[in-house]
């Protein structure tokens, strides 16, 4: 569907919370939703057979509450994360291949520029690099090592295992409520459920204690995930050369 159709995307997985009462306009340019027709057709699992996809809001089906939309909004934005962790391990792969390559302008910007940002924000080592000798055959001095190939599939892995974690919160009221108290304080709750941001950061922050540290604290990683999530929008700005003190640790 992606390569065929350039207005379907990735807009929420199979499974998910609320993946069956999601807008009209979200379903019919999501790849997920039409993965469901060949899914009943072969009989296959997820294929939520006998069950119409109504929109909440419309006919009987009730609009979507707070709970059900913070929930959805935290799992959209981890999922967001994982795929930009994704995108960036190409443009370090792609680096680490050809290290020669690290001056060399790619578009608007080259690896020298754009790269050191976001090592910092996924707590990799190519920001921290004092001498840097693409030539070299002391691999400190290059640009990129395996250490750093290696941290950002750790980061990846991670914010896959969030999704594993978010995918879990039951889409029944009392189940979520459930499942929420048993990972977050009665003040942490009352305090996130203030405003729609702070609800959506709560489900953030319970998915990131389902997998422990990833690049630091809790609250970094909060940051790790919105700064990801910001990405998505401009990800051909990526090799620009951005300020490192914009990510502070």
């Amino acid at each position: 569907m992606h390569a065929g159709n350039s207005d379907v995307r990735d807009k929420g997985y199979i499974g998910t919370q609320v993946f069956t009462q999601l807008p009209e306009d979200v379903k019919l340019t999501n790849a997920a939703h039409f993965e469901v027709v060949p899914r009943r057709i072969l009989g296959a699992s997820h294929a939520y057979a006998g069950q119409t996809f109504a929109p909440a809001g419309t006919g009987a089906t009730p609009p979507l509450t707070a709970l059900q939309q913070a929930v959805r909004a935290a799992s959209e934005q981890i999922r967001t994360a994982w795929t930009m962790g994704l995108n960036l391990h190409t443009q370090y792969d792609t680096l680490y291949k050809d290290q020669t390559q690290w001056s060399v302008p790619r578009g608007a910007g080259s690896f020298r520029d754009g790269l050191p940002y976001w090592s910092k924000v996924e707590k990799l080592t190519i920001h921290l690099k004092t001498v840097i000798d693409p030539a070299s055959a002391d691999p400190a001095r290059r640009p990129i090592s395996q250490i750093d190939m290696a941290l950002s599939e750790g980061v990846t892995r991670k914010f896959a295992e969030c999704m594993n974690v978010i995918g879990r919160v039951p889409n029944d009221a009392p189940g979520a409520t459930a499942f929420l108290t048993a990972r977050a304080s009665a003040a942490e709750i009352s305090a996130g459920q203030a405003t729609p941001d702070g609800h959506r950061d709560l489900w953030i922050k319970v998915a990131l204690r389902g997998v422990g540290s990833i690049t630091g604290p809790e609250a970094r990683d909060l940051r790790v995930v919105h700064e990801l999530f910001a990405l998505n929008t401009h990800f051909g700005t990526v090799l620009q050369r951005r300020d490192l003190s914009g990510f502070p640790d």
